[in-house]
C-alpha cells in the first residue's frame, strides 16, 4: 500500500502539490521521520479521540511535541478517549494501522491543530502506509483545514516541567557510562515527599514462582484488562523471564541466572507503580497503546503527561519509577539496572547486561506480538558483546515458544 487513495484523490482535484518521500518500511512515525532524516518538528502526529458526546475528534501535533490534555479539556469542555483499534480501523480503513493522515476532511471529523503547524513552510506527514511520507506546503496544509480549530494545545517534549526532579531528569542525559544509578538518596526522598511507595511483598527478592507473583499483583491496584493491565502485564513478564533465562545460558559474560530471569520478570514494574498512584492518567495509557500498538511506548508516555499530578513523575518514564521503587525494596543493583536501561541500547556501565538481556528478550517477543519494544531488528553491537547472534537469538525464540502454554498457566495464576 502507498498512500492513501481516498487522499490522493482529494489532494488531486484541489490542485494540491505534494511529493512522496519513499523508506524502507517502519512501524511508527518516529521511525518513519528518522529513517528519512526528516525534522520531527515538522513531522505531523494526528492522535485520535471520541468526546463524551461521541463526536470523532482528531489533534495533530508535531512529533517533538506532547498533548496538554488540560487545555484541550478546556477548550472542548468535556471528557475525551482514545479510539479504539476497531474504530480507527472502521475510519481509515484504506490506510495501515498507525499510519494514518492528518488531512481530516477525509474522515468527516472534528480537527484541531497546534498554533505551531500553522508557523510551518513545510509539513511531512504519513499518509496511509509505513513506506512512504508525504510533503506539503504549510500553506497548502492550512488550505486543506480552513474550519479546524487553532489552539496551544502542545508541550514540546524537551520543555515539560519536572524541575521539582531536575536532578533525575539531568541523571537521564548524562553519559550512561559509569555504574552511578540516578535513583539516588536525594531524588527518593523528594519523590517520597510526594508519594508513598507500596508495601514489599514477602519473599520478593526470591521472586521466581507464580506464588510471590500474585502477592506483588495485589501490592498495585491495577485493573487486570488493556495491554499495561495485570493480565498483559504478567504475560509479558513471564516470557520475558523465560527467554532472558534462555539468553543467558548461551551468552558470552557471566551473569547470575536466577538475576537475569527476576529481571527480565519484574522489568516493567514501573507501569503498575504508575498505575496504583495515577489511575486517570494510567487508564488514558492503557487505551493510547490499545489504540496505537505499533508507537513505541515512551512516545504514548508523553502523551499522558499532561495529565493531573502525573506530569511531575511520568516524564521519567516506566524503567526510573521501577528502578526508583526497586532501590526502595532494596532489590538487587542488577535488577534496578535492569529496570533503569532496558530501553538503551547504548549503557555500558555497570551490571550492562542484565539491562541488555532484557532488551534483546523484549525485540524478540516483540515478533510475537507480545511486550512493548520499539522495533523487531536486534542491536548489532549490543549483540556482539552478548556473544549472540541472530540465529541463536531466533532458535532461543521457538525453543521459548513450544513452552507458551505452561508459561500462559504460570502468568494467568500471578494475575489472577
Amino acid at each position: 500500500m502507498s498512500i492513501s487513495k481516498q487522499l490522493n484523490q482529494q489532494l488531486t482535484q484541489a490542485s494540491i502539490e505534494f511529493r512522496v518521500i519513499k523508506h524502507a518500511r517502519t512501524s511508527n512515525p518516529i521511525q518513519s521521520a528518522n529513517i528519512s532524516q526528516l525534522p520531527l518538528p515538522q513531522f505531523l502526529q494526528p492522535l485520535m479521540f471520541k468526546t463524551e458526546q461521541g463526536e470523532n475528534l482528531m489533534v495533530v501535533v508535531p512529533l517533538n511535541c506532547v498533548i496538554d490534555f488540560h487545555q484541550l479539556n478546556r477548550i472542548i469542555n468535556q471528557p475525551v478517549r482514545p479510539l479504539s483499534r476497531q474504530e480507527l480501523f472502521l475510519l481509515f480503513s484504506d490506510c495501515e494501522c498507525g499510519a494514518y493522515s492528518p488531512i481530516s476532511q477525509l474522515h468527516a471529523v472534528k480537527v484541531i491543530l497546534d498554533t505551531r503547524v500553522g508557523l510551518l513552510s513545510e509539513v511531512f506527514f504519513q499518509a496511509g502506509s509505513h513506506t512512504d511520507v508525504l510533503c506539503l506546503s504549510g500553506k497548502n496544509f492550512k488550505q486543506l483545514h480552513v474550519s479546524a480549530t487553532w489552539a496551544n494545545i502542545a508541550q514540546d517534549d524537551s520543555k515539560i516541567d519536572t524541575s521539582h526532579l531536575h536532578r533525575f531528569t539531568a541523571a537521564q542525559r548524562e553519559p550512561k557510562k559509569s555504574g552511578c544509578l540516578t535513583v539516588d538518596c536525594e531524588i527518593k526522598k523528594r519523590f517520597e515527599q510526594m508519594y508513598q511507595a507500596p508495601a514489599i511483598p514477602d519473599d520478593l527478592k526470591e521472586a521466581t514462582d507464580p506464588s510471590v507473583c500474585l502477592q506483588l499483583s495485589k501490592v498495585f491496584d491495577v485493573g487486570l484488562e488493556g495491554p499495561l493491565g495485570l493480565k498483559s502485564f504478567w504475560r509479558h513478564a513471564t516470557y520475558n523471564a523465560q527467554l532472558s533465562l534462555l539468553l543467558a545460558e548461551k551468552i558470552t559474560p557471566a551473569v547470575d541466572h536466577k538475576r537475569v530471569y527476576q529481571s527480565g520478570l519484574l522489568h516493567n514494574i514501573g507501569f503498575l507503580l504508575f498505575g496504583h498512584l495515577f489511575k486517570p492518567e494510567f487508564q488514558l495509557l492503557n487505551k493510547l497503546v490499545q489504540a496505537n500498538p505499533n508507537t513505541p511506548i515512551s512516545f504514548l508516555e508523553k502523551h499522558a503527561i499532561g495529565m493531573g499530578q502525573a506530569k511531575h513523575v511520568l516524564g521519567m518514564g516506566h524503567g526510573h519509577l521501577g528502578a526508583w521503587l526497586m532501590k526502595s525494596w532494596n532489590m538487587p543493583e542488577e535488577m534496578i539496572i535492569a529496570q533503569q536501561e532496558h530501553h538503551s541500547h547504548d549503557y555500558t556501565g555497570k551490571h550492562w547486561e542484565y539491562a541488555a538481556i532484557t532488551l534483546v528478550a523484549n525485540h524478540l517477543l516483540k515478533r510475537v506480538n507480545i511486550g512493548d519494544a520499539d522495533s523487531v531488528e536486534l542491536p548489532g553491537e549490543l549483540m556482539s558483546r552478548l556473544g549472540l547472534t541472530e540465529k541463536m537469538a531466533s532458535d532461543l525464540l521457538f525453543e521459548m515458544l513450544e513452552q507458551a502454554t505452561d508459561l500462559d498457566l504460570q502468568a494467568s495464576k500471578s494475575a489472577a
